[in-house]
């Protein structure tokens, strides 16, 4: 009988997931949230604070939270993001009462289950992405800056403001009273099944723009934006350059 050398015979055996440790981590007294980064974040609403990651050893070594003023802070270490090094993203579940405001930049994701709060802001920068599970606010402003995406389920607001800026990408699905959309490069904000009573859209560069209204809509085009407007849309039209509006 042959026998197999070692090394051979440890890659015809199965092979186990990489482990996964559970870090916790000391915080509290914040409704803000700023990450940076390559991990996944979910955000979910509680009575107290929670603050854990779960990822391989090295990634949550890696992982810097702190509190100052109202604002916890998820970053990573620099270059720590690299999973041929044992770094790959972790998840962090951020636990809280509730949350006004979140900014997130690099490649990471970031998931909120649904909030209500009187006012709320996101800003997004990087190749990340975000998910909001439901949205009720009397006013929210969602800012989107790089290639990532954001996609908000389940809106309802009195005033929705969208901003996007490069090749990203917005998606929106609810209700707002009054909707305001400034789209500028290449990216694409689609609030086609958001019902608003009053709508502003200002388009420039080669993106374009879906939305509908029942009521009022003052649309600003121009470069070679294309901005499609379905509903019952009064619609008030200012174009220049190659900019293609639909209207009604």
């Amino acid at each position: 009988m042959k026998l197999l050398p070692l090394a051979l015979l440890a890659t015809l055996l199965p092979t186990p997931a990489m482990a996964q440790d559970v870090r916790s981590f000391a915080a509290a007294g914040f409704d803000r949230i700023a990450v940076q980064g390559c991990d996944h974040v979910a955000i979910t609403f509680g009575a107290g604070f929670s603050v854990r990651a779960q990822g391989q050893a090295g990634s949550l070594a890696a992982i810097g939270v702190a509190v100052r003023g109202r604002v916890l802070t998820l970053l990573r270490a620099k270059g720590s993001c690299d999973s041929r090094a044992g770094k790959p993203a972790a998840t962090i579940t951020v636990t809280l009462p509730r949350l006004q405001a979140i900014e997130a930049s690099g490649t990471g994701s970031v998931r909120i289950a649904a909030l209500d709060s009187p006012t709320f802001a996101a800003t997004m920068r990087g190749t990340g992405g975000l998910t909001i599970d439901g949205l009720r606010s009397d006013r929210a402003v969602v800012t989107l800056s790089g290639t990532g995406t954001a996609k908000l389920n389940g809106v309802q607001a009195a005033r929705l403001s969208l901003d996007l800026s490069g090749t990203g990408t917005i998606t929106a699905a609810g209700r707002a009273d009054a909707l305001a959309i400034v789209a500028s490069g290449t990216g694409h904000v689609d609030t086609s099944t958001i019902m608003t009573r009053a709508l502003s859209i200002r388009a420039s560069g080669t993106g374009s723009v879906r939305a509908a209204v029942d009521g009022p809509a003052g649309i600003d085009a121009s470069g070679i934006a294309r901005v499609t407007v379905t509903g019952r849309p009064a619609c008030s039209v200012a174009k220049s350059g190659m900019a293609r509006v639909t209207c009604g």
